[in-house]
This record gives C-alpha cells, structure tokens and sequence, in this order.
C-alpha cells in the first residue's frame, strides 16, 4: 500500500470511529459493560454511531468531486472505497436494532418486536422506515436487474434513507441527545452527507460544471466499434492522455443519464473523441447518434497516464476496448519521446483488432505494437510478454480490459517479482 493510499484510508477511518471515542470519553466505561443487558446496549451504540458516520463518508465519496478523487488516485479506487464502505455502513446499521432487541428481548419479547414495527413513537419510526429503505436498495442492486439508468434512479432515494437515519439519531434518547461534542460530530458529518448528496443528485444539473459539446462524426470501426467524434461548442476541456470523462448524449433514444467513456483524442486537439463497442444496452444504441447531437462532459476524471510513473520503459496491455486509453497516449507520446513501449493488443481474432490500421499509419519508433490473437494462440499471460518484451522488472505495467485478464495478469507479474507499485490499472464496467 502505498503512503497516498494508507493516508486517506487512515482519514476515513478516523472520520468514522471517531465517535466512538468520543462516547468512551462521555462517560466511565465501567457502566457500558457491566452485565449482558448493558453490553449488548452498549454494542448498539456503537454500531448505530459508525453506521452513520460510514453513511455520511459513503454520500461524500459518491459525490465524484475532484479533489477526493485525486487523493484515492483515481475515481475507480474512489468508487472501490465508497462500495467497501457502504456495505460497512449498512452492516453497522443493521446490527444497531438487532443489538437493541437483544436487549429489550430481557425485558420482553413483544419489547423487542416493537424495534421493528412502526408506532406512535416517530423517533423509533424514523429509524425503522430508514433501514427499510436500505434493505429495498440493496435488494435492488444484488438481485433486480434494472438496467443502469434505472438502477441509478432507485438510488436517488438513498438521501431519503439518510435524512431518516439523522432524523433517528437526533431524536432518540441516547448519548448522542444528551453529550453535546458528540451531537455537533454526528451532525456535522451529516450536514456534509446531505450536501454531497444535493451536490451530486438533486442539485447536479445547476451545480456541476459541464463542458457542451456537439457531435460531429460517428464512424463504424468494425465489429460493432464506432468512433464518436465531438466538438466543443464553448470552452474545450482539458485533460491529460489516458483520463476519462462522464457523457449525457441530449438525444431522446440514449436518455440524459451519464455513462463513463476514455478519452481517444489527445490533448492537443481541440475535439474530443471517445471509441465504443456495442456491448449492452446503452452502448448499442450509440451508433445510431446523428451529427448534431448534444452532449454534456463532465469531467476529466481517471490517474492513468503513462507520464505518472517513474520508469521509461514500459509495457501497455490493452484486452479488447480496453484500447482507448493507450491510443490516447499514443497520439501525445511523440517520435521523439524518451519512453519506450511495448504495447501488446489484445482480442480474439483479425476482425477485431480494428485499430491495427491506425497503428501502421503512426509507425512511431519509440512503440512497438504487438497484436496477439486469442483464437490462435490463446489467452496471453506473463510468460508470453516477459519473453516478447526481454523481460518485465524495473518497468511499468499499465493494464486495460477485462477485469478477469487484468486480474490474472497483474498475478502473475507478481509471482514474477515485479512490484506492486509497478503495475497499474482502471477499470470500469457501465454499459
């Protein structure tokens, strides 16, 4: 792990047990778990007051602003926090009345049924209706399947479940209402949640900044690959080679809603240009985009860059689609460049290496492209490249593609003592 990393996951974690000290320092502790009704009080607690702290970092992180994505290195290690996270958060949430009943079970049964059924109690119906919520969008995301827009809109009600859980928290009488440090923490913590959140869900279309841009050619690769052309109707964005950014077409057939795409183009042009393969819903709809055609950028996003790492040499594995990045490093890598690289293009056959074409034109001495065909010499793995390549240490190894391949790959470059810090990858997968 390295020190970026282990910094801003120490972040989060303070940020979320830090009320717990603060509840250990409210009171003697020798009270909190002196007998098994006490205890599993105790234990409620303490999941109740994390679960919400994880909930407000979980609203924060979902927000996609630019400076948190910086320090994960990264929006798809942003997006891999905010998943750990919120799974964290939610477990802690659930285990807050399932502690409480075990409690109340003591006293009565009917004591701790009543944790989850409403009554006359709002305080107690506010945290019962906020769980409720979670429990259907979590049911929603493992096991309905929506397609992504409409995934997306169920999960516009995770701030009502939010506001419940603040509302539940101020309102019970616990040692949150009664210590005033502790309070003002939790209900610090929530004001930034509901303002990430408006931020990003109810406020998004005032409030993020969005590059226009129009469409101007779409071009069919090959093997259902097209080529989307866009030029800027304002101010061009700028980004660095290998980022990505987050696309509304403003076309009734796609729908507003924004889909992650890398960048083709390289920063020194004025047009932007994205490369698609028809492989779900939205996707396939793309080709089917007229000249005309409005989009709405945000962005860039993404830390994978060829000019980030520290070793000259390198080795590019692009499997499939997973081209697009590289071939904007390749156009603003230059003839000239002190780098060298191999870049090894993966797919399954001829028909599918649609960019083989443009790799003859550029004929840059500085990269060597490797096609490596599937259908006749099976999956690529590190023994093919470390022999092809004369070896793999002391160079960086930058991965796109299939989850599964980079996944293996990056296995094996370590069985092989390359580090860990030497391999590098982003993956998304919104179709």
């Amino acid at each position: 792990m390295n020190l970026r990393k282990f910094l801003t996951w120490s972040v989060l974690w303070v940020i979320s047990f830090f009320p717990v000290l603060i509840w250990f320092l409210y009171q003697p502790t020798t009270g909190k778990f002196s007998d098994v009704f006490s205890f599993f009080g105790s234990l409620a607690q303490i999941s109740g007051l994390v679960g919400m702290a994880m909930f407000s970092v979980v609203l924060v992180l979902s927000a996609r602003f630019v400076f948190v994505e910086k320090a994960f290195g990264g929006l798809d290690k942003l997006y891999k926090a905010h998943h750990i996270l919120g799974g964290l958060a939610f477990s802690f949430l659930l285990f807050h009345p399932v502690f409480s009943a075990i409690k109340l079970a003591q006293i009565s049964f009917s004591a701790a049924l009543s944790l989850f059924f409403p009554s006359n109690n709002n305080a107690l119906n506010f945290g019962i209706f906020s769980l409720l919520a979670m429990i259907i969008l979590l049911v929603i995301t493992f096991y309905a399947n929506f397609k992504y827009n409409t995934w997306k809109w169920t999960h516009k009600f995770l701030g009502l479940a939010f506001l419940f859980a603040i509302a539940h928290t101020l309102l019970i009488p616990s040692d949150v209402s009664r210590s005033g440090f502790l309070k003002y923490y939790i209900l610090t913590l929530a004001v930034f949640g509901v303002l990430a959140y408006s931020y990003r869900t109810l406020f998004q279309r005032r409030l993020v900044k969005k590059y226009k841009y129009t469409v101007s050619e779409v071009r069919l690769l090959g093997d259902n690959v097209f080529e989307i052309t866009m030029q800027p109707k304002g101010a061009a964005m700028k980004f660095v080679s290998g980022q990505f950014i987050f696309i509304s077409f403003l076309d009734d057939l796609l729908g507003r809603e924004a889909h992650p795409f890398s960048l083709v183009s390289s920063p020194s042009e004025g047009f932007l240009k994205i490369s698609v393969k028809s492989l779900g819903d939205f996707t396939a709809k793309l080709g089917k985009l007229q000249a005309g055609t409005e989009a709405e950028i945000e962005g860039p996003f993404g830390g994978f860059s060829y000019g980030k790492y520290g070793h000259k040499e390198q080795i590019w594995i692009a499997g499939g689609i997973g081209i697009t990045p590289f071939l904007s490093m390749l156009s603003s890598i230059g003839e000239k460049s002190e780098y060298k690289v191999d870049l090894y293009y993966c797919v399954k056959n001829k028909g599918e290496a649609v960019y083989i074409p443009t790799f003859e034109k550029w004929k840059n001495p500085n990269v060597r492209i490797i096609p490596f065909y599937s259908d006749e010499s099976g999956f690529i793995n590190a023994g093919i490249i470390e022999k092809e390549s004369s070896g793999v240490l002391n160079k960086d190894i930058l991965l796109c593609g299939p989850p599964g391949m980079m996944n293996a790959l990056k296995d094996q470059f370590l069985d092989r003592g390359v580090k860990i810090k030497n391999i590098h990858y982003e993956e998304f997968k919104l179709v």
